[in-house]
């Protein structure tokens, strides 16, 4: 009986440290916040264009699922 509440126990904490995400930002590119878990992050783009982009600010969220969650920061449709 000890032995696997013992197992869930490790279990339910191994799942927690995956899903629960840490904080990274805001970025110096005009404020983007990158919340980072190991199975996913989520990021909220705020960033200031160059002066020949149609827009002044690019806003968005954007979901990243493992493994391409640990990728480099940098949106795919801002080149």
């Amino acid at each position: 009986m000890k032995k696997s509440i013992k197992r869930l126990l490790i279990a339910a904490l191994l799942l927690a440290i995956c899903v629960i995400p840490i904080k990274n930002g805001p970025y110096d590119d005009g404020g983007t916040v990158v919340y980072q878990a190991v199975l996913y992050s989520y990021i909220r783009w705020n960033q200031i264009m160059p002066e020949e982009s149609d827009i002044f600010v690019y806003q968005g969220t954007e979901w990243r699922f493992f493994p391409k969650n640990f990728g480099p920061l940098g949106h795919p449709d801002i080149k």
